[in-house]
């Protein structure tokens, strides 16, 4: 202070200088000083010209606002989330250590604005524009979730909270205080979840379709066999009354009194009896009252040998493909009725593609068919390239007597005797096919021991 009156003396020019003073109840106060000194004519100080404002309130005012910016700033700091102050614009101002840990640099307000910054997802851009425009227009918080890179090089989410400070006066929106906030491990937790209750979602509309099919497959198999129930007493009466027709039959033949025209209508009578007893014979099979004779023969051999003879059958425009395994696979089943069954599948296949095409016959090995401790399985597979078989026909496509040929191209009991025959033989039949692609019909048997070799 003396030397600012030394120099106002020295050069004759105004004193001004703020400056402290002791105050009547001992403490010190803030003073701006401000007077003109005055001289005689030959240049003696007469006296001072000036006044004094006082000015503790304002430096008290200062004080406690530097006291309030420091205490923000180290609170700021202590932070965990990244605290940052904006302008209205959105500007960067200030950003808190946690800020510049980060992202690992600091931040200056001039180059850097919230919406703008380098570590902003560029697909969260658009959103977290859109979400500052709007709290800016209704002056409420501005509230967003976005992505930001660290100098990890990793994106991690972030919930943003910013609440608007305003000029006490106007209104006006100054500064945006907030918080960006780690939630990525919520999004994460949220991901999963979502993905699990996706994949629950799949899993539940499977589950639903195998219950729905199960007990489709179930109703259908209690259809059959009412239905087998049916057929297999009328079949067995009426195999009883053929007996007594054919026995009669003999009995007549053997009179030494019948003439060439009676003979002709026995033969005729002995005929007919025999065809009536085959079809009563196919229904006992899809019945299971027919009586097997099972033997335990190697299947790929037995299907060869029976293509041999279907290639005969099927004629020059039908090729029958084999596709057998290296591997041998024994069952034991009745081979004569394993015959006829794949002789009705292979009769219809060539039917369905109108005598033209490719059938495959194909021998493979699958898992138990009811459960982990059941035998292993062998499927015999029947593969055509016919236009297929529509929803409809396939719930009844084992009935006994359903068929889709024409009048008088077939009894409708092929399949049956499949399906007899192999629910008789403790496995299963099962068909696949699709309009315009085809169908595969497949047997499973269950898989037994090879036989000692001198039984081979």
């Amino acid at each position: 202070m003396l030397a600012a009156v030394e120099q106002a003396i020295r050069t004759q020019s105004v004193f001004e200088l703020e400056h402290r003073v002791l105050l009547a109840d001992g403490s010190f106060g803030w003073t701006h000083s401000r007077a003109v000194p005055i001289f005689d004519q030959s240049g003696e100080l007469i006296e001072w010209f000036g006044a004094a404002s006082d000015l503790t309130e304002r430096h008290r005012t200062q004080a406690q606002l530097d006291e309030s910016e420091a205490a923000f700033e180290i609170l700021a700091n202590t932070m965990p989330q990244l605290a940052w102050v904006c302008d209205a614009q959105g500007s960067l101002v200030f950003v808190n250590n946690r800020w510049q840990e980060y992202f690992g640099a600091a931040v200056d307000g001039a180059g850097n604005g919230l919406m703008t910054h380098a570590g902003l997802h560029p697909e969260d851009v658009g959103k977290t524009v859109q979400d500052f425009a709007l709290a800016r227009a209704s002056g409420q918080d501005f509230r967003t979730e976005h992505r930001l890179c660290g100098q990890n090089g990793t994106y991690r989410w972030f919930m943003v909270r910013a609440t608007p400070y305003r000029e006490p006066h106007s209104g006006q929106i100054l500064r945006w205080y907030g918080t960006s906030i780690d939630v990525h491990d919520r999004h994460d937790a949220e991901d999963q979840l979502r993905n699990f209750n996706e994949h629950l979602e799949v899993e539940v509309q499977a589950r639903s379709r195998d219950l729905l099919a199960a007990e489709a497959q179930l109703w259908q198999m209690q259809k059959l066999e009412a239905i087998g129930q049916l057929t297999g007493g009328v079949a067995h009466d009426f195999n009883n009354i053929l007996t007594i027709i054919r026995n009669a039959a003999e009995l007549l033949r053997r009179n030494p009194g019948a003439g060439d025209k009676q003979h002709r209508f026995i033969d005729l009578i002995l005929e007919t009896a025999d065809r009536a007893t085959k079809l009563t014979g196919q229904l006992l099979a899809f019945a299971r009252r027919q009586t097997l004779k099972p033997e335990t023969f190697l299947t790929a051999q037995r299907v060869q040998q029976i293509a041999e003879m279907l290639r005969s059958m099927v004629g020059t425009n039908i090729r029958i493909e084999l596709s057998l395994p290296e591997q041998d696979h024994y069952v034991n089943t009745d081979p004569n009725q394993f015959e006829t069954a794949l002789v009705n599948l292979v009769i219809n296949a060539s039917d369905a593609m109108q005598g033209a095409g490719d059938i495959t016959l194909a021998v493979s090995a699958a898992p138990a068919l009811s459960s982990p401790a059941s035998a292993p399985t062998v499927i015999i597979s029947v593969t055509d390239q016919g236009q297929g078989i529509d929803a409809a026909n396939l719930e009844r496509l084992f009935e006994p007597f359903f068929t889709t040929k024409a009048v008088g191209k077939g009894t409708g009991l092929g399949l049956s005797q499949v399906y007899g025959f192999v629910n008789q033989s403790g496995g299963q039949v099962s068909v696949e096919s699709e309009l315009g692609k085809g169908t595969t019909m497949r047997i499973a048997l269950p898989a037994v021991t090879p036989p000692p070799p001198s039984q081979q």
